[in-house]
């Protein structure tokens, strides 16, 4: 069962913050150096400082950051709400096909728990590395600073229509346009006849995490430390909760980009080779650059993909069955996830062109813009990539459900929710 609460959050004082977008910051994971510099240089009081700051020249960063959120709230430059809190959030924007779109959702508290549970399901793969970051971030400062993204299904239409109620009755917080150009409208929830409704309405759901899987399970694992030290396994306590956006899979604003793959420092490379590599995995066709753009809307499961190999070079491949029986990676995959043409990607291109993956994080690079993947292909800063269809929720929801994980970065839900909105620290 789905136990999600209202919350005290922590929020920047509106009468001290005369423009909001100059204190938030996109999603930690999603920030180059060169964004946290621009962000550090917006304010002095952006949450970049404190959720993702710059190593310091001496003592430890996560304390700091803890050290700093006590001085802004002592300051009062953040304040904690008065009342626990639902809050109805609305992202406007315009989608990669040019069409204006509206994504409509909540943020409370859900309590963890572990995913064999059967409410709570991933869809990708971690790095322990990133969660090892956000273990000491939450341990030093009690606090969560951007929700876990989350979608539900609604069949009995429960829950949409208490917040169209409250988007269509009731004056908004903010409402700002963000650095990715999409506009977010934020409501404050403290009736209790809609947060009851809501509560009661999620109680049956399933919950599936979209994007901020590091984030959950750093909550869950954290929550766990928790009960330990205090001997309270099984109780309720603020520690045991995290913070959520939940939107539902039939809004219409929930957009799913492909993640494509940048290749770097790849072992003795030589475009002849890697074609050689993959010649008996896959059909190879040398195709124009339109032609490789247009594919990225194919199926995901059509066992095609399109890579580049250097200036104006594409390759469309198709997948061969014999190929894939023989893959022993693919083999050792659920139906559900074994024709993805992520995990083909994972399993017969970039495998046998990186080699070991034990590093992989040193070769490659995620990015959603396909323009962006070609110009840093041609400017010869990464050897090859790698470009993909985006999957559908429906097929998310199925690899979920069967209890499978895709590989890393496998979808990119768009646009990001942003930092610093709204803050749970567990001590308030």
């Amino acid at each position: 069962m789905a136990i999600i609460k209202p919350f005290k959050s922590v929020r920047y004082h509106s009468p001290k913050v005369d423009t909001i977008t100059k204190f938030l910051a996109p999603p930690y994971d999603v920030i180059s150096e060169q964004d946290r510099d621009e962000l550090y240089d917006r304010s002095e009081h952006n949450i970049v400082r404190i959720d993702f700051p710059k190593d310091p020249a001496k003592g430890d960063k996560y304390e700091q950051s803890a050290a700093l959120l006590d001085k802004w709230e002592q300051e009062e430059l953040l304040v904690i709400e008065s009342r626990p809190a639902i809050y109805v959030l609305e992202d406007y924007f315009i989608d990669w096909h040019g069409y204006r779109r509206i994504r409509r959702g909540f943020i409370a508290v859900l309590k963890v728990e572990d995913f064999n549970k059967g409410t709570v399901f991933p869809h990708e793969k971690t790095f322990a590395k990133h969660k090892q970051d956000r273990m000491n971030m939450l341990k030093a400062t009690q606090a969560q600073f951007n929700p876990v993204f989350a979608f539900y299904s609604d069949g009995e239409n429960a829950i949409r229509p208490v917040l169209k109620n409250v988007v269509d009755h009731n004056l908004p917080d903010w409402n700002f346009r963000f650095d990715d150009g999409a506009t977010r409208t934020l409501w404050t929830v403290t009736d209790h006849r809609f947060i009851d409704q809501i509560i009661e309405g999620m109680k049956s759901r399933k919950v599936f995490i979209a994007d901020g899987h590091h984030r959950y399970e750093t909550a869950l694992e954290y929550a766990k430390i928790k009960d330990k030290e205090l001997g309270i396994e099984g109780s309720d306590a603020p520690h045991q909760y995290a913070l959520m956006y939940f939107v539902c899979t039939g809004d219409e604003g929930l957009s799913i980009l492909a993640t494509h793959r940048l290749l770097k420092d790849i072992p003795g490379y030589d475009r002849s080779k890697v074609l050689e590599k993959l010649k008996n995995s896959f059909d190879i066709a040398e195709i124009g650059l339109e032609e490789a753009l247009n594919s990225l809307d194919d199926d995901p499961d059509a066992l095609s993909l399109v890579i580049q190999l250097g200036e104006n070079k594409f390759y469309k491949l198709h997948a061969k069955e014999s190929a894939m029986q023989a893959n022993s990676g693919l083999k050792a995959l659920d139906d559900s996830v074994r024709k993805l043409n992520v995990s083909i990607c994972d399993e017969m291109v970039v495998k046998p062109v990186i080699g070991d993956l034990a590093d992989i994080l040193d070769h490659i690079k995620y990015e959603i813009d396909p323009n962006k993947v070609n110009e840093a292909v041609e400017s010869g800063k990464f050897d090859m990539a790698v470009y993909l269809a985006p999957i559908p929720i429906e097929r998310l929801e199925k690899v979920a459900s069967a209890g499978q994980v895709m590989p890393h970065k496998s979808t990119y839900f768009y646009p990001k929710l942003v930092t610093g909105l709204v803050i749970y620290r567990h001590i308030h």
